[in-house]
C-alpha cells in the first residue's frame, strides 16, 4: 500500500490513526531496504518497552490542574462581569469624552479583559460608525496603556492596534490606519503570538486597509492567507466575509469574471436569516460585477430586488456605492439624464467623506456625460476636488499622475472625451500595481 493524499486527508481530518502512516511506511522500507529490513527484524521490542504506569497514578496531578483551571475560570468570570458594568458605564459618555475617562481613573476601566470588550464593542460599529468604532478603540488602548503591571503588548495590543486602525481606514484617515495596523504587526513579529485566529484577523483588516490604498496585490496575498487560516479554523462566516473582500480586490483588478465567482462562493455560506448585513453587501457586489459584465438589467433586478432592506441595513458609504452603481446602470441603459444626477450625488458624497479613489472615478465618468454637453466649468470644478482630495492620501503615485493629467486639461479646457477615456483606462491601471516602496507589514 502507498501513501496517497486520500490517506493523508482522511488522517488529517481523524478518520484514521496517525499510526497506520508508521505501519505503510515500515513495510515499505522492510521491502525496499535490506539494512532497514534487518535492523526491524532484529529489534528487541520487548526490552526496550517501557512500561506505562497506572493512570491512577497522575490523579492527583490530574486534579490540581482542574482545580487550577477551575480558579483561572472564575477568575475570568468575575473580571467579565466588571468589564460589563464599566463596558454600560462608558455607553453613557459622549464618545469624544471616553478615552479622557478612563485615563483619569484610578481603579476602574483596567486590565486586558475590559480592554477586549472595548475591541470587541468596536467592531459592532462598523461598517455602519465608523467614528464610534474609532472611538471604542482608542478607548480600549487607553485602558491597556494605563493599566499598572500589565505587559505592553501581546495579543490583546494587537486587536486594539489593529481594530483602531481598521475604524481610521473607514473614515477615509488612510496614513493613521497605516500606522496603527504597521504597529499592530510589529507586535506579531516581536512577541511570541500563535493565534492562528488572530493572524488571520489581522491579515484581513490590513487587506482592506491595502485595497484602500490601491495596492491590489498585497492586498489579494493577504486576503488569500486569511481565508486559508479561517478555512482551517472552521469560521465559516469569517471565511465568506474574506472572500467577499478578495472578490472586490479582483473587482478593482477588472477580472470581473473571477470577481463574480468569488462573491458567488461566499453568497454560498450567508443568508439573509443568519448573516443579513454581509448577506445584502455580497448580493451588491454580484450586482456591481454583473454591472462590469455588460450584464446591467440583471444587476439592475438584483439592486431592486434588495431595496428595501438596503435602505434599512446599509450605512452612510455603501448608500452611496449603490447609488453610484444604478447612476453607471443608467448610463448603461442610455438614461443620461437619470445618470448624471445619480453620480453627482454619489461624487459629492465621496468628496465630503474623503474617500479619494471613488471621488476619483465618478468624477471621471462624470466627465464624460458633462464633456458632451459642453459643461466645462462643472468638468473644471470636480477635476480639481478630485485630484486635491485623491492626492491627500497614501496613494500610488502613478495614479495620482493620470488624474493630475485629467485636471490640468480641464483647467487648460482642452479635455476631451478621448482624453478621459485614456486617463480612466491608465488610472484603474496605475491603481493595481503595487508600489515598489510598499512591503508587508
Amino acid at each position: 500500500m502507498h501513501v496517497t493524499h486520500e490517506l493523508l486527508r482522511a488522517i488529517f481530518e481523524g478518520k484514521l490513526p496517525r499510526n497506520v502512516v508508521e505501519r505503510i511506511v515500515i513495510e515499505h522500507l522492510g521491502a525496499l531496504c535490506p539494512t532497514c529490513r534487518q535492523e526491524i527484524e532484529t529489534f528487541d521490542w520487548r526490552t526496550n518497552c517501557r512500561e506505562v504506569p497506572h493512570p491512577a497514578l497522575y490523579d492527583l496531578q490530574f486534579q490540581r490542574v482542574a482545580e487550577s483551571v477551575r480558579n483561572r475560570r472564575r477568575v475570568y468570570e468575575q473580571e467579565l462581569e466588571r468589564a460589563e458594568r464599566w463596558l454600560a458605564e462608558l455607553r453613557g459618555v459622549p464618545p469624544e469624552a471616553r478615552r479622557r475617562a478612563v485615563e483619569r481613573a484610578r481603579t476602574r476601566f483596567r486590565g486586558e479583559t475590559f480592554a477586549d470588550l472595548l475591541v470587541e464593542e468596536s467592531s459592532r460599529h462598523l461598517p455602519n460608525d465608523p467614528w464610534g468604532a474609532y472611538s471604542w478603540a482608542d478607548t480600549a488602548h487607553a485602558a491597556h496603556f494605563h493599566t499598572p503591571g500589565l505587559r505592553k503588548g501581546g495579543p490583546v495590543l494587537v486587536r486594539v492596534l489593529a481594530y483602531r486602525g481598521n475604524a481610521l481606514r473607514a473614515m477615509g484617515r488612510l496614513n493613521d490606519a497605516e500606522r496603527d495596523l504597521r504597529g499592530a504587526r510589529r507586535e506579531v513579529e516581536s512577541h511570541p503570538i500563535t493565534d492562528l485566529g488572530l493572524c488571520a484577523e489581522l491579515d484581513s483588516l490590513e487587506g482592506s486597509l491595502r485595497k484602500d490604498q490601491r495596492h491590489l496585490g498585497l492586498a489579494e496575498r493577504l486576503f488569500h492567507r486569511a481565508i486559508v487560516a479561517y478555512s482551517l479554523l472552521g469560521e465559516v462566516e469569517l471565511r465568506a466575509r474574506t472572500e467577499m473582500k478578495l472578490g472586490m480586490v479582483y473587482y478593482d483588478h477588472g477580472e470581473y469574471n473571477e470577481a463574480v465567482r468569488m462573491t458567488e462562493r461566499a453568497l454560498c455560506d450567508l443568508s439573509l436569516e443568519t448573516a443579513p448585513h454581509l448577506y445584502l453587501y455580497a448580493r451588491f457586489n454580484l450586482a456591481r460585477g454583473l454591472e462590469a459584465l455588460a450584464e446591467p438589467a440583471q444587476a439592475l433586478a438584483l439592486l431592486d430586488q434588495d431595496a428595501t432592506l438596503q435602505e434599512e441595513c446599509f450605512d452612510h458609504l455603501s448608500k452611496l456605492r449603490t447609488t453610484w452603481l444604478r447612476g453607471k446602470i443608467r448610463l448603461a441603459l442610455r438614461d443620461r439624464d437619470g445618470s448624471e444626477e445619480l453620480l453627482s450625488i454619489a461624487r459629492n458624497g465621496f468628496a465630503a467623506a474623503g474617500i479619494g479613489f471613488d471621488v476619483a472615478m465618478v468624477s471621471l465618468e462624470l466627465a464624460l456625460i458633462l464633456l458632451e454637453r459642453g459643461e466645462l466649468g462643472r468638468v473644471k470644478q470636480i477635476a480639481r476636488e478630485a485630484f486635491q482630495i485623491f492626492g491627500a492620501q497614501n496613494v500610488h503615485p502613478e495614479a495620482l499622475g493620470s488624474l493630475k493629467i485629467f485636471r490640468d486639461a480641464a483647467i487648460a479646457e482642452s479635455l476631451s472625451i478621448e482624453i478621459v477615456h485614456q486617463v480612466v483606462a491608465h488610472f484603474k491601471e496605475a491603481g493595481q500595481k503595487p508600489a515598489e516602496e510598499t512591503q508587508p507589514f
